[in-house]
């Protein structure tokens, strides 16, 4: 068994001619979920990990990125604040989700390579990654930390 990024199997969806590859997608409450690919030779390999940033800085984030070379923004998070990424439009390629959308066959070919490569997860370890914390556990710290100064 073996996870696989809902990122970076968006990510494996640009066309070959982008050399870096930013997705960026809605997380709701304001936020997105970000994370940027380089094209190295034929495959892509992750240069950022994946954040939870606000739009403003998602945008921001993808232009830090930018080399001078071809980019592509895969993701719903530009058509859902347009205003945010209005700047990078001249930029580079945004191809909204409606264009290149999530694919079963691709997070199975990068599950297929993990498992080639003889990696794999345990399976009682296998847990979604949201990057953030929900709103129950947000709730949870708000609680323990409101407790935490009534007793002080």
């Amino acid at each position: 068994m073996v996870g696989v990024s809902t990122l970076e199997a968006l990510a494996c969806l640009a066309p070959s001619r982008f050399a870096f590859v930013a997705v960026v997608c809605d997380a709701r409450r304001g936020e997105t979920y970000a994370a940027g690919f380089r094209r190295v030779d034929r495959s892509l390999e992750r240069v950022d990990p994946d954040v939870a940033l606000s739009p403003e800085h998602a945008a921001a984030w993808v232009a830090t990125r930018l080399e001078g070379e071809s980019a592509i923004v895969i993701g719903d998070a530009p058509a859902r604040y347009p205003e945010s990424f209005e700047g990078l439009r001249r930029r580079l390629v945004i191809a909204p989700l409606e264009e290149i959308h999530p694919s079963g066959a691709m997070v199975a070919l990068l599950g297929e390579k993990r498992l080639r490569r003889g990696e794999s997860d345990r399976l009682e370890a296998l847990v979604p990654s949201y990057v953030r914390a929900s709103a129950a556990e947000r709730n949870l710290e708000r609680v323990t930390l409101t407790m935490q100064n009534a007793v002080s």
